[in-house]
């Protein structure tokens, strides 16, 4: 894979976690248990592809039993999500205060590691990495209610997209100089006919 195709998937990657934030900003009123009921629909819709495709086998194993167990219980849970999608979004805190935190730190790791290739300016994305973290601990162990943490993870994953963003760039940007420098040859030093 080369630099650019690589460059061009992570930045789509920080694109799409910038716009999951603002959505998570915008709907933060609905997007809890909506977002509850549609994987919980989804959860069913698996499970029940699942026995179908168990029913539809002309030779069952015992691993093919297990898979309809897994199934069943992915349908019990995707009901579950359905009908009581309030105690799902409970749990939102922890879910998304460490996914927060996690995201948070990744940010803050990369730049310090970049640090030395990319030069200065590494510690703005380090801020944005910190500035998640914090948010996660405040959703993780503050009492806050569903839609304050749907407007903080939103605005920790649009940090978090705009610090990879930056980083991809500089990262990319310091890559072509050292392979600029990798394949300029040095004065005075010509192969040729001796």
């Amino acid at each position: 894979m080369n630099i650019k195709s690589l460059k061009l998937k992570t930045i789509l990657v920080d694109i799409i976690l910038v716009l999951i934030g603002a959505l998570l900003i915008v709907l933060n009123q609905f997007i809890a248990s909506m977002f509850v009921q549609i994987l919980g629909g989804v959860f069913v819709l698996l499970g029940i592809i699942g026995v179908v495709v168990f029913i539809a086998m002309k030779q069952k194993t015992i691993g093919d039993t297990f898979m309809l167990a897994g199934c069943v219980a992915s349908a019990l849970v995707g009901l579950f999500f359905l009908f009581r999608p309030d105690v799902v979004v409970s749990a939102f805190n922890y879910i998304f205060g460490s996914i927060m935190i996690m995201a948070g730190l990744v940010v803050m790791i990369t730049s310090l590691g970049n640090s030395r290739h990319v030069g200065r300016g590494w510690w703005v994305t380090a801020l944005f990495g910190l500035a998640a973290t914090v948010m996660g601990c405040i959703v993780l162990f503050a009492e806050v209610g569903d839609n304050v943490i749907c407007i903080l993870t939103g605005i920790a994953l649009i940090l978090c997209g705009v610090a990879a963003f930056i980083e991809t760039i500089r990262i990319s940007k310091a890559a072509e100089r050292m392979t600029q420098k990798q394949f300029t040859p040095p004065p005075g030093d010509r192969v040729g006919p001796v």
